[in-house]
C-alpha cells in the first residue's frame, strides 16, 4: 500500500511484505536509513510539498535465507510528489470590446475535474460557447460571451474545480470588460492656414477630435481639392491633425467655375468607412465629409479683383474674351481654361514677375502654356 502519485496529504503510510525477512529498512528521500515504523509498514508526516522518494530495504534472516537459497532482494523504490497547493484561476480578456466578447480562463495547472459551462459566473452577458485547450502551464478556457449591458463581469466561484491533486481551486480574479456599442465619429474639427514669417500662404492645417480614443486609416482619407502633406495622430487625446496644401499650384479645381480667375480653393476631406477604429475594434459605418474654402489673399484684393499688374491681367482679359467667341466649346472648355489662367498667373507673379513689364513676352507666354495644356 502506498499514497497516490501525485496527492495533497502531508501524511504517507507505506505497507510492504517480504519472505524470510525479519525487517525492513526505510530511507525518505535524502534522510540517513533507519528501521522502519513497524516490521511491513512504514509512517511519515510534516511531508513538504513536492517530489519525494521511498526506498526500502529488506534484511533477511540467514537460516530461512540457506533454505530458501534467497539471500538478497533488490531495494524497493516507490516515488511521488506532494501538492497541498490550490488551483489559480486567471482571467483575462480586452479592457474595452465590443460584442462578443472573447475572455481567456486559464487555470495555473492541470485539472482533475473539468471546468463547465455553469461554473462560470457571467454578469452582463451570456456565456455563449466555452472551449478546452490544454497548454504547456496547465489548461486555458476560451469563454465567447454575447454582452447584453455596457458593463460585462466574469469570475469562477471557489471549489467549483479539483487538481490532479485533489485541491479545489480558489476564486478567481473578478475581471471586467467596458463594452463599447457606438463606432468612433468625428466630434469636432477646424482649419486655419499655416503662413511664412512673411505672409506667405504654406499649407492649411486640419484639426480633428474624435468622439473617442481611435486609430486612424490615413489610407482612407480622402482629400479633393488639395495634397495631403503630413499628419500628427495623438490617440491619447483621440485627435488627429493635418496638413493640406491647398496652394494655387496645387489647386485642382477652383471653388466657383462661373469666375473668370478663382482665387479661392475648394478642399474636401472625406474620412471614408474604416477610416476610424476604435479601441474596442468598432470601425465607422458612414463617411464623414468635411469641407472648407481657402482664399489666396496674394492673388485678390478685397473686392475680388485681379491685382496682378495691369499688363497680366490685360492678356488673361483678352484670352477669356478671345475664348467666349466659340460658343459651346466656350462653354464645355471654360472651367478648365479658368484653372489654367489662374495658374498662369500664380506662376508669372511668384517666379515670372519681370513678364509683367513686358506685355508682348507675357502673351507668348500665356498662349505656350494654353497649347501645352491643349496637347495634354
Amino acid at each position: 500500500e502506498h499514497p497516490a502519485e501525485v496527492s495533497n496529504s502531508t501524511s504517507a503510510r507505506f505497507f510492504f511484505f517480504t519472505p524470510n525477512a525479519l525487517y525492513h529498512l526505510c530511507q525518505l528521500d535524502d534522510q540517513p536509513t533507519a528501521n522502519c515504523t513497524t516490521k511491513d509498514s512504514a509512517d511519515f508526516h510534516s511531508i513538504q510539498d513536492g517530489p519525494h522518494r521511498l526506498k526500502v530495504t529488506a534484511v533477511l534472516d540467514v537460516l530461512q535465507a540457506a533454505v530458501s537459497g534467497l539471500y538478497l532482494y533488490a531495494p524497493a523504490v516507490f516515488q511521488w510528489e506532494v501538492d497541498t497547493l490550490r488551483p489559480s484561476i486567471i482571467i483575462s480578456g480586452p479592457a474595452i470590446s465590443n460584442s462578443p466578447v472573447m475572455v481567456d480562463i486559464n487555470m495555473q495547472e492541470g485539472l482533475k475535474t473539468p471546468l463547465r459551462p455553469e461554473m462560470v459566473d457571467v454578469r452582463g452577458g451570456r456565456l455563449r460557447d466555452l472551449t478546452a485547450e490544454r497548454t504547456p502551464a496547465g489548461e486555458k478556457y476560451l469563454a465567447t460571451i454575447d454582452a447584453t449591458d455596457f458593463l460585462l463581469s466574469v469570475s469562477v466561484q471557489a471549489g467549483v474545480v479539483r487538481d490532479s491533486a485533489g485541491n479545489f481551486n480558489k476564486p478567481s480574479n473578478f475581471f471586467t470588460v467596458d463594452i463599447d456599442k457606438f463606432p468612433p465619429s468625428i466630434e469636432k474639427w477646424q482649419h486655419f492656414p499655416i503662413l511664412t514669417p512673411g505672409g506667405d500662404y504654406l499649407a492649411t492645417r486640419v484639426s480633428t477630435t474624435f468622439s473617442e480614443r481611435a486609430l486612424a486609416n490615413i489610407s482612407k482619407i480622402q482629400v479633393l481639392g488639395a495634397e495631403l502633406k503630413e499628419e500628427t495622430f495623438r490617440p491619447e487625446s483621440a485627435a488627429l491633425s493635418f496638413n493640406v496644401d491647398a496652394s494655387p499650384f496645387n489647386l485642382r479645381e477652383p471653388c466657383d467655375s462661373d469666375s473668370d480667375i478663382s482665387v479661392v480653393s475648394c478642399v474636401n476631406v472625406t474620412f471614408g468607412p474604416g477610416a476610424l477604429r476604435d479601441e474596442a475594434g468598432l470601425v465607422n459605418v458612414a463617411a464623414a465629409v468635411l469641407s472648407f474654402q481657402v482664399k489666396h489673399t496674394a492673388f485678390a484684393s478685397a473686392g475680388g479683383t485681379s491685382v496682378a499688374a495691369p499688363a497680366l491681367a490685360g492678356v488673361l482679359g483678352a484670352m477669356l474674351l478671345i475664348g467666349a467667341g466659340v460658343g459651346m466649346w466656350w462653354h464645355r472648355k471654360r472651367t478648365k481654361l479658368v484653372h489654367l489662367l489662374h495658374k498662369v498667373e500664380t506662376e508669372v507673379l511668384l517666379l515670372y514677375p519681370w513678364m509683367v513689364q513686358d506685355p508682348a513676352q507675357l502673351a507668348t507666354f500665356v498662349q505656350m502654356r494654353t497649347k501645352n495644356a491643349d496637347a495634354e
